[in-house]
């Protein structure tokens, strides 16, 4: 697990909703969550909020526990022998409340952990929603320069609005990832022994001269050669050619 910066508990129109664990920048938080959609049962093939929505919970009390240890509670969702160790009295790194915080949060893959001296009373409701298989567990946010952050929330408290907006979102990306397979890039970079973190399409805008539907946002693997940002399909085809901006510079290699 690592820490998300500046978690923050959820309220809306006044009501308690969940915990927005947040993201850093960093791999952890980049390469999603498909190991906690898998092991919740989250279909990813639905859309709205049937697609964020957990159908169970694995091992209660084995793998998903709230902990209570002092004045803090903790909900942790991982490795059985890691909660086996924090019960006992065991530290996880990534969880400890700094004095002027009263909540820290931290995920990958295929675990998370909340953990606070403050919200008591609103992670042991998360918990109980989360037996009745009424939660949400999904990335939102983001952007181009801060990661999405995980939410876990507690579904039946989520306003239709954003229930609707969420399926709008949802019908676009399905469309986005129908227009990122026609270019056929991955399969090309693929093939040329490029590698990345993240290769993530966006439908382009007017500031982009292509002839395609959509541009890339790029981070990737050998940064001392490589440079990051939003680059066309033209671009990547060129850096399976070895050409092209992608490639840093000498001046630039030398100046990093």
């Amino acid at each position: 697990m690592r820490r998300g910066i500046e978690p923050d508990i959820v309220y809306i129109d006044n009501v308690f909703v969940g915990f927005n664990l947040n993201a850093d920048f960093c791999t952890e938080h980049e390469i999603g969550i498909k190991e906690i959609r898998r092991y919740f049962k989250i279909d990813s093939d639905k859309i709205g909020i049937e697609k964020r929505k957990i159908r169970t919970i694995p091992n209660e009390g084995r793998l998903l526990d709230l902990i209570t240890r002092e004045n803090n509670k903790t909900l942790l969702f991982t490795y059985d022998h890691m909660i086996k160790h924090f019960k006992e009295g065991e530290e996880i790194h990534e969880l400890h409340l700094w004095s002027d915080k009263p909540l820290a949060c931290a995920w990958d893959e295929g675990s998370f952990g909340i953990l606070t001296n403050k919200y008591q009373k609103e992670l042991e409701e998360l918990y109980e929603y989360f037996k009745k298989h009424d939660i949400v567990i999904s990335l939102l946010g983001g952007g181009v320069f801060q990661n999405a952050g995980l939410h876990i929330l507690i579904a039946s408290r989520i306003p239709q609005k954003i229930q609707d907006e969420w399926k709008k979102a949802d019908l676009d990306r399905i469309e986005l990832e129908k227009a990122d397979e026609k270019t056929k890039i991955r399969k090309i970079l693929e093939k040329s022994k490029k590698s990345w973190f993240s290769l993530s399409p966006q439908w382009k805008t007017e500031n982009f001269k292509t002839e395609y539907k959509v541009v890339y946002w790029l981070n990737p693997m050998e940064q001392n050669i490589h440079n990051s940002g939003w680059f066309t399909v033209e671009d990547l085809q060129l850096w399976a050619e070895d050409k092209g901006p992608v490639i840093k510079t000498k001046k630039r290699i030398k100046e990093t």
